[in-house]
């Protein structure tokens, strides 16, 4: 059991542990180190990753679709180069893996949101 004697939080810990050791957990890690080890594309790769979120927040779609195009244009070279695409394809599985994780612990509390409403 957790210290803190939360069975919740150990659970939560085993999950963890469970996803850690999971095949698109592996890959994405090994492509990291990849990326990593490639100095500049690494570096063009994570302003490629912070542009593309902040364009995800221009609230007219007309502007965000334009900004988002010209953003895959500045960073073709970074889209088309094949260790890069690796690692963004594992890193997406792996967001979609917390992202399901989340939607399941989410859905199955019932709590009263009303105040959103």
């Amino acid at each position: 059991m957790d210290k803190s004697g939360d069975p919740i939080i150990e659970k939560t810990k085993e999950l963890m542990e469970l996803v850690r050791r999971s095949r698109p957990y592996q890959d994405y890690k090994s492509s990291l180190e990849a990326v990593r080890a490639s100095g500049a594309l690494y570096d063009k790769l994570n302003l490629f990753r912070r542009r593309n979120i902040e364009a995800d927040f221009i609230e007219d779609p007309e502007e965000r679709s334009k900004a988002i195009d010209m953003i895959y244009h500045e960073f073709e070279d970074v889209l088309i180069d094949p260790v890069s695409v690796r690692f963004l394809s594992c890193e997406q599985k792996v967001c979609r893996t917390l992202q399901k994780i989340y939607e399941t612990i989410a859905d199955s509390v019932d709590l009263d949101l009303s105040h959103f409403d």
